[in-house]
């Protein structure tokens, strides 16, 4: 039965479907240098980041994104050169981010946070001493969780802020034994462990003193750290960045190791995974400077497949861009080129059912630019009806699911999705929400998780 309804919302309910991706596309090339760093957070149909590059003052600025119409808009310019770590994170309607350096004090590292609806940036907490902030933030229990390269006994620390008070705490010094420069950390879903994945250390014996890195778990009632694993450079790889947490396994990829017959003897990097039960740690692949590039950068799971970009290697030598799709043996998608830009951030960002990244070299000034990846589609709706309700609002009615769907609207059927906050009621038969009349006009969806 056809129904007209006195609303402005176009209602687009998505049927189970699986379709191939295109290439990835250049959709922003950068003008002057720019180094966008730490990813795309999502906020009001903008997607922000953060330049190291540029701006009125040189030092770089926030970026807003609009994949709407593909232009970029320094929306904040740092006065001082600042480098902000791991990109934002985003905490109710605000950016959460912490710098290298830059406090407007001291001059050495701050926690800052944005706030994307009015483009201001209020310094949270400033560092007293050069402690070297090296990663972005991980959230647990409350709080935000971040390494340091030159805090504790010299050789970094983990430390954790409050941020409805500003109080930051020490909670443990890394070191040598443990392992140092950690960038990438994850929460487990409880919040009671935050892990680190360091760069550096964990087994002096390795890479003449230097380590080849390790994983690193936190306690996060008593701050207690522990060394899971400590690499072997040539057996499971060195430099770790990505880490992941899915299911019972931790996954990550080494930007060099395993093959040190490639790149001058630092080796082409690993895919690799912990089992946090079993202990068990399993090299996936081992990127052959060929087919599979080399030098990994990016990684970043959507559904049960990882996406991976690399710096070098494939046919063109400009790095490939591929996937390990249900975290099998890798397949790679496209080969990166000067036409659609070449030597990818360490970040991937996936915004709704699209993957980006930004990179440094190529487009259409050679400085890089902005890549979206359109993701194969397998989101699944059960069946639907709609009808009118009281007070004039239109009555959605979500059948034969047993799991609430997610409601979530979008300007562009494309994304990105952000979420519409109705609650869905449970009934005899699924699941219904009404919108009011008054809502703008947009593309709906209700995501069904089974």
């Amino acid at each position: 039965m056809n129904i007209t309804l006195p609303v402005a919302w176009l209602v687009s309910m998505v049927a189970a479907w699986s379709a191939s991706a295109a290439d990835p596309q250049l959709v922003h090339s950068f003008a002057t240098e720019t180094k966008l760093k730490g990813g795309f957070t999502h906020a009001g149909g903008l997607l922000y980041s953060a330049a190291e590059k540029g701006g009125d003052h040189g030092f770089g600025y926030i970026a807003a994104f609009d994949p709407s119409d593909g232009s970029l808009t320094p929306v904040h310019h740092f006065p001082k050169d600042t480098k902000v770590k791991g990109g934002f994170t985003r905490v109710g309607e605000w950016l959460y981010f912490m710098t290298e350096k830059g406090g407007p004090t001291t001059g050495f590292s701050f926690i800052g946070r944005f706030e994307p609806s009015i483009w201001v940036v209020t310094v949270v907490r400033e560092f007293e001493t050069d402690v070297k902030a090296k990663s972005g933030f991980a959230e647990a229990s409350g709080l935000l969780w971040f390494a340091t390269e030159k805090g504790g006994s010299g050789n970094g620390s983990i430390e954790k802020v409050a941020l409805d008070t500003g109080t930051l705490t020490s909670v443990a010094p890394l070191s040598l034994e443990l392992g140092i420069k950690v960038e990438s950390l994850a929460a487990s879903a409880d919040g009671r462990t935050v892990f680190a994945g360091a760069r550096e250390g964990g087994d002096p014996a390795e890479l003449s003193g230097k380590g080849a890195g390790s994983l690193l778990a936190i306690d996060v009632a008593t701050g207690q750290i522990r060394k899971l694993v400590a690499f072997q450079a040539a057996r499971h790889g060195t430099k770790l960045r990505g880490l992941t947490l899915a299911g019972e396994a931790l996954w990550f990829i080494h930007e060099e190791g395993g093959d040190l017959q490639l790149n001058q003897g630092k080796g082409g990097g690993t895919v690799g995974k912990y089992h946090l039960t079993t202990g068990d740690l399993t090299t996936v692949h081992v990127f052959d400077g060929g087919a599979t590039g080399f030098k990994p950068k990016g990684f970043v799971k959507t559904g049960d497949d990882f996406y991976f970009a690399t710096e070098g290697g494939g046919a063109g030598g400009m790095g490939v861009f591929g996937a390990l799709k249900g975290g099998a043996r890798p397949e790679v998608l496209a080969e990166l080129s000067a036409a659609t830009s070449t030597k990818p951030d360490n970040v991937m960002s996936v915004v709704g059912n699209r993957l980006y990244f930004a990179t440094e070299l190529g487009g259409a000034h050679f400085l890089g630019g902005i890549v979206a990846f359109d993701l194969p589609n397998k989101l699944s709706a059960p069946a639907l009806s709609i009808a009118r309700a009281a007070e004039g609002k239109v009555q959605i009615r979500i059948q034969d699911t047993t799991v609430a769907p997610s409601v979530e609207f979008s300007s562009d059927p494309r994304g990105p999705w952000n979420p519409l906050h109705v609650q869905p009621t449970a009934g005899a038969d699924g699941w219904t929400f009404e919108i009011a009349p008054t809502v703008p006009a947009q593309f709906l969806r209700a995501v069904s998780a089974q």
